[in-house]
């Protein structure tokens, strides 16, 4: 399991599709199996759609949740488990890359 550091930046790979389609946003990520389409296809809600849009490689998971918490008025430690569920999935997706 990966550990995730709360001063680690991520950002999102180059090779992924996204579209808002209603209330979700949908991530298709290209690759060079395009027969197994459906494991290449993955949908955020609201929430993630924020978290998203700020995985630039310059913005620690720390600064994201402080920034969450500050905007949306909620406690940090559910901000932060929830962060660490998402940016799991989203790495283990191949989604996102640690900023080194």
């Amino acid at each position: 399991m990966h550990d995730i550091n709360l001063l680690t930046a991520y950002k999102t790979v180059d090779n992924a599709i996204v579209k808002e389609i209603e209330d979700e946003l949908v991530i298709i990520t290209m690759n060079e199996n395009i027969s197994n389409i459906d494991s290449s296809i993955y949908t955020l809600n609201d929430t993630g759609k924020i978290v998203w849009g700020k995985l630039d490689g310059q913005n620690s998971l720390a600064k994201i949740i402080e920034m969450l918490v500050w905007e949306y008025d909620v406690s940090k430690d559910k901000v932060e488990k929830d962060i660490k569920e998402l940016i799991l999935e989203l790495l283990e997706k191949g989604l996102i890359l640690e900023k080194k």
